[in-house]
């Protein structure tokens, strides 16, 4: 079984990113549909429930690379606040980012508590 350590209901998924691609090929495969969800950080990784069009996404933790806040998701500018981005990579190697936006406090509690789990202090 894992165990919730963060959750967040009403967070707005913004989409997957291309990371490192040209500005124009930075959709990564499919038409992004923003949408309202729950987000989970969980033991075995971070989960998104869409609510409309249902959908879910999960990233397992050994496949995250990197946690930023940035301002700015698919070129699209967020405020307020600023929209935490997960750098993972898929099994074929692709390197994507997941964009999520919980309003203006949440983002840096998320950003701190899974950098935290991915690389615990000694």
């Amino acid at each position: 079984m894992e165990d919730i350590i963060l959750k967040c209901i009403g967070a707005v998924y913004l989409g997957v990113e291309k990371e490192g691609d040209t500005w124009l090929g930075r959709l990564a495969g499919e038409l992004t549909i923003c949408g309202e969800g729950n987000l989970r950080l969980t033991t075995k990784g971070i989960y998104f429930s869409r609510w409309l069009p249902p959908k879910e996404f999960f990233i397992p933790l050994d496949r995250i690379t990197k946690v930023e806040l940035g301002m700015t998701h698919l070129l699209k500018p967020i405020f307020p606040g600023r929209v935490l981005r997960i750098f993972y990579h898929e099994n074929n190697g692709e390197r994507l980012i997941f964009g999520v936006w919980m309003g203006t406090r949440e983002g840096q509690k998320w950003k701190e508590k899974t950098e935290r789990i991915l690389c615990p202090p000694k």
